[in-house]
């Protein structure tokens, strides 16, 4: 696999102080082993031949004006995946980078996108200048794989070029020959024991007899080996799941209007239903992205009632979103930020498209209560937020507090809110609040099938003065053996208070029946 492109922000990018006046050389370091060592530096310090696994003590020999602080790993791990989300304008397959100090960079797998950006030398050129503009200092390098691409990122001196460093196909092998042992990644004892006999190249490792090393080493040495010559498979997990259809624009110039960003998304939206429809597929999650000049990136989402592709109904529901106060805020940023200059569409979640009827009736006919109920779903997620609105999802189960959960208004659809068949969960009188798991109470009824007169609930006594039932709901009896039969009554005090009992078991049954609470106002 070619031209895949990891940046390391460990070596650098993400200086947690400031530096002194004369811009001195900066590291950050970590406690190891009652040791300080570097987790990472600024192109300065690396120019000078310090490196993130270097003791501090060693470093400050060779570099008496090293400026260095306390690392935080964990906010620089939550920076480093916000920057790599931002660059998935250059390839959509990123993935996060794991280094012996754990999380230190990524990878980007621009295999046939390089030629989008005018070649390798012109992604990795316009790649760390666009960094370089959000104050980040990158070493990047594009290699066969993404092993040796990690080694290059982090001990070329190439990479520390505005262009960074591209290792020719086929040259692999020579140009990690060159590197020391530590790009290999391999685990921080076996490169310990491996400089005490002296291998402090990969040059000298590849000398090693395969066997021999295997012996003394175990299999990580040449598995490292045949990982970065791109010999044995790569996992790779993309931070950001694919997407089956993706539009993006990218503007000469920043967008830094209203009517700009509407004129963009409405070109947007025509692409994006032309490829729905050569696909066959309908959108039911839309996320639209816009990439700021200043690195930063503003999400919304759109959901879908049903599969959708027509771009009229794409922007009434994105002008209905944008408008809400918190995207407008986030545009508004966005604009004083100095504007965005690229905006995608994703299709986050898609389903076969279904073909309806639309301009054959007359216009005076019935509106399908579908298509009513789906435009207004759509409407209250577009202006309340995803699943803000709820609504109720029906399953065929016995049970009632299984046979129906809320969801999201856009998710649940019109649909599963109608009424159908008899039978239908609907078309039984219910409680019109169920409570999440039924509640023990102490009842008193006339056996064997009589409803109660009297019962106990949460310290209360209620007595009946009306009840309706049984209604007998009943397990599947080949498969589901621990459960019992049900029997359901619904009563109402004096005070007119309904509730929604029932009676789980028989009586004479072992162990004895006992009496449940689930439903208040039947």
């Amino acid at each position: 696999m070619r031209a895949r492109a990891p940046l390391s922000t460990a070596d650098n990018a993400l200086d947690p102080g400031p530096k002194s006046a004369a811009e001195r050389p900066f590291a950050v370091v970590v406690a190891q082993a009652g040791a300080q060592i570097l987790h990472g530096t600024d192109l300065l310090a690396a120019a000078a031949g310090l490196y993130p696994g270097m003791s501090l003590a060693d470093a400050r020999a060779r570099l008496p004006s090293l400026v260095f602080a306390p690392a935080d790993v964990a906010a620089e791990a939550a920076a480093l995946r916000r920057l790599a989300a931002w660059c998935e304008r250059w390839s959509p397959r990123i993935a996060m980078s794991q280094g012996p100090r754990g999380l230190d960079g990524f990878v980007l797998d621009a295999t046939n996108l390089a030629h989008l950006f005018g070649g390798e030398a012109g992604l990795l050129t316009d790649l760390l200048a666009r960094l370089r503009g959000l104050g980040v200092e990158a070493r990047a390098a594009i290699a066969d794989s993404a092993a040796a691409a990690w080694a290059g990122a982090r001990f070329d001196v190439a990479a520390l070029s505005p262009t960074g460093a591209i290792w020719p196909a086929g040259e692999t092998g020579r140009q990690l020959a060159q590197l020391p042992i530590e790009a290999l990644d391999l685990p921080a004892n076996i490169v310990a024991e491996l400089k005490i006999l002296g291998v402090k190249t990969v040059r000298a490792l590849q000398r090693l007899p395969r066997a021999e090393l295997a012996r003394r080493f175990g299999p990580e040495p040449g598995q490292a080996l045949d990982a970065a010559l791109g010999a044995a498979p790569e996992g790779f997990e993309p931070i950001i799941a694919p997407h089956p259809v993706r539009v993006r624009l990218r503007a000469e110039a920043p967008v830094i209007s209203d009517a700009q960003i509407f004129a963009a998304l409405e070109k947007g939206l025509a692409r994006l239903q032309v490829r729905l429809t050569q696909k066959d597929l309908g959108a039911r999650l839309l996320s639209l992205r816009f990439y700021r000049t200043d690195g930063a990136l503003a999400e919304t989402m759109l959901r879908l009632a049903r599969p959708e592709r027509e771009a009229a109904i794409f922007s009434r529901l994105a002008r209905e979103r944008l408008a809400t106060p918190d995207c407008a805020a986030a545009l508004g940023a966005g604009v004083d930020a100095g504007g965005f200059d690229l905006i995608e569409l994703l299709v986050a979640e898609s389903a076969p498209f279904d073909a309806r009827q639309a301009a054959f009736a007359a216009p005076s006919a019935p509106i399908d209560p579908r298509d009513a109920g789906a435009a207004l779903a759509q409407t209250l997620d577009a202006r309340l937020g995803m699943d803000r609105a709820q609504g109720v999802v029906f399953f065929p189960e016995w049970l009632p507090e299984e046979a129906s959960k809320r969801a999201g208004f856009a998710q649940s659809g019109p649909a599963t809110l109608s009424p159908g068949a008899p039978g239908d969960p609907l078309l039984r009188p219910r409680p019109l609040f169920l409570l999440a798991a039924p509640e023990p109470i102490e009842a008193m009824a006339e056996a064997p099938d009589g409803p109660p007169w009297q019962f106990r609930w949460r310290r209360r006594l209620h007595r009946v003065a009306r009840a309706e039932g049984p209604e007998r709901l009943a397990p599947n009896w080949r498969t589901e053996t621990a459960q019992r039969t049900r029997d359901y009554y619904r009563v109402e005090t004096p005070e007119g208070r309904r509730f929604w009992v029932f009676r789980a078991g028989f009586y004479g049954d072992s162990p004895a029946p006992r009496w449940y609470l689930h439903g208040i106002g039947a």
